[in-house]
């Protein structure tokens, strides 16, 4: 990030979108919201329209203080970096510079108080450490960046928050969303990851049964680890009946039922979470997803591809891309998206695949690709580096129906957490009425409540 002087020294100059949303420690489009519903003070440059915006640090560091909203980051905002990448941004812009980002960051989760625009939650009657509260509100912050390093912060600070104050409810069941996290946006295996999540997710409900996060942090797992379906759902919606206004829930629940193909039941929920949590990317991002499941590719696209302009370093809008590019044939898209969904996950295997199969392509086309991406796919999986899911997606996209069942029959009896997706899976479509197929179906725990 860069910053022009201004007239007064004891301000920097920010000349941009990015360079404004960087410094308040979010997104630009949720920087552009808070200028219109919270006054944030930009500027903009006389005749030269909209677009070109300026504003002054200590101008937003004032309105930070004063009125900062309680509002929950964006799921892709700006998080404090880590000190290795710390480093290696002091090649790229000034000290003063990094310090003042630093410095808003900071300030930003200094103010933030709760998902769901509440006080942090705690057993009733308890009130929680100061310094635990503090390290709960930095890992709120964190693990909603769904970045590597982000979740990494959030483990650390949500732990740091229960050894401070071990009856720290709302502590706990934080540590388990991030765990929760793990699997989808880093780089943690799903075996340690999800039991981790669990463990803390029952800890929060011992001490506070009323504890709608620790409801749907324990449906997660059910469904995504245990794969107890009916479980899940009813975990669900006691989190939901416990606190409706639980963006967080909402949105869980709508990719639980996406999942199991309840198309319309999803969108009407993921509709409540974005009412209840405008400034999440992470909610329209999957939002997108549930419209292409339901057949509506045109909108799915054009939001996805609204998120993505927003913040091309948050992973989803790049994956769900990928997957629309690729069912539609259109290979060339399919692996930029691809690629850069790996570099913002930071999946050297999935970047590895991605840029096999662009060698392919170049070398023999469409078939071309799927065969080297095959080849990579395999070599992966024999290293314990890639799902056997995986493979078998891409033997049924090369029409070989015995090896995709093959690799899927290895993907259940392994219990893989990616064939969760084996209901719904558009690469097994041809497979549908398949009696061997269905018998994996009912085999992967899929028995709908």
């Amino acid at each position: 990030m860069t910053g022009g002087q201004s007239a007064n020294p004891g301000e920097r100059r920010l000349t941009s979108w990015k360079e404004i949303a960087a410094f308040v420690g979010r997104d630009e489009r949720t920087a552009k919201r808070w200028e219109e519903s919270r006054g944030l003070p930009v500027r903009r440059v006389p005749g030269k329209g909209r677009a070109s915006v300026f504003a002054y640090t200590d101008e937003i560091e004032a309105w930070l203080k004063g009125t900062a909203p309680a509002a929950p980051p964006a799921a892709q905002g700006i998080a404090p970096q880590t000190q290795d990448r710390h480093r290696r941004a002091q090649h790229l812009m000034p000290r003063a510079v990094a310090a003042i980002v630093a410095l808003a960051v900071v300030i930003a989760a200094a103010v933030y108080v709760g998902v769901n625009r509440t006080p942090p939650r705690v057993a009733p009657g308890h009130v929680p450490d100061t310094v635990a509260a503090g390290f709960y509100r930095a890992g709120l912050h964190d693990w909603q960046t769904r970045t590597p390093s982000g979740l990494a912060r959030a483990i650390v600070n949500f732990n740091a928050a229960v050894a401070h104050d071990p009856r720290y409810a709302a502590a706990y069941a934080g540590l388990a969303d991030a765990y929760n996290l793990e699997g989808e946006f880093a780089a943690m295996p799903a075996d340690h990851a999800y039991p981790l999540a669990a463990r803390a997710a029952a800890q929060a409900i011992a001490i506070d049964p009323s504890l709608a996060e620790a409801h749907a942090a324990l449906a997660f797992v059910d469904f995504y680890w245990v794969r107890d379906v009916k479980g899940a759902d009813g975990e669900f919606r006691r989190a939901i009946a416990l606190a409706p206004g639980n963006a967080v829930a909402h949105h869980w629940y709508a990719t639980y039922l996406m999942t199991a193909g309840a198309y319309r039941a999803a969108l009407s929920e993921i509709d409540k979470a974005e009412r209840l949590d405008a400034e999440s990317s992470a909610i329209p991002a999957d939002k997108a997803l549930i419209l292409y499941y339901a057949g509506n590719r045109a909108e799915a696209v054009k939001l996805l591809t609204q998120l993505e302009d927003d913040s091309p370093g948050f992973a989803s809008p790049h994956q769900y891309l990928a997957m629309i590019w690729f069912l539609g044939g259109e290979d060339a898209d399919y692996l930029r998206e691809a690629m850069l969904g790996a570099r913002a996950r930071r999946d050297g295997v999935e970047m590895a695949v991605a840029q096999a199969g662009a060698r392919g392509l170049a070398q023999a086309g469409h078939a071309g690709m799927l065969r080297a991406m095959l080849d990579a796919q395999r070599r992966f999986y024999v290293q314990g580096k890639l799902a056997a899911y995986r493979v078998a997606e891409t033997c049924a996209e090369l029409g070989d129906v015995g090896s995709a069942l093959q690799w899927l029959t290895t993907s259940v009896a392994l219990h893989e957490p990616d064939e969760i997706g084996i209901r719904t899976g558009p690469a097994f479509a041809a497979l549908r009425h398949n009696a061997r197929f269905q018998s994996l179906e009912r085999q992967s725990g899929w028995t709908l409540p």
